[in-house]
């Protein structure tokens, strides 16, 4: 059975460590409190209109779709996170309301 981990963050470093620890047979669960990653170096070409939104955001579940089918141990999951307590290894989060997360590692 693969262990649980939990990492805070859609960014790049959460991003490259769910890859990572997905295909070394682990369960990962990445929380973020929105659906999409977004490359902020490019946000002004955007605001220039040199390049439209969809260049530089790409939806979280859309990168991980493209993992070999090995690596499919990873669940995103989007919501506000309200309550981090790291020795009860838990994460409370708003939305839906008091959701508990529970996760042997929590990475953030």
């Amino acid at each position: 059975m693969a262990k649980q981990v939990v990492i805070v963050g859609g960014g790049f470093a959460g991003i490259s460590a769910a890859k990572k620890l997905a295909s070394a047979n682990f369960s990962v669960t990445i929380i973020d409190k929105t659906n999409h990653h977004l490359f902020q170096p490019l946000l002004y070409q955007v605001a220039t209109a040199a390049l439209s939104p969809g260049d530089i955001a790409m939806p979280i579940r859309a990168i991980f779709s493209k993992q070999k089918k090995g690596c499919r141990q990873l669940y995103p999951f989007f919501c506000l996170i309200t309550y981090f307590h790291p020795h009860a290894r838990q994460i409370c989060c708003v939305s839906p309301p008091n959701k508990k997360v529970f996760s042997a590692y929590l990475w953030g």
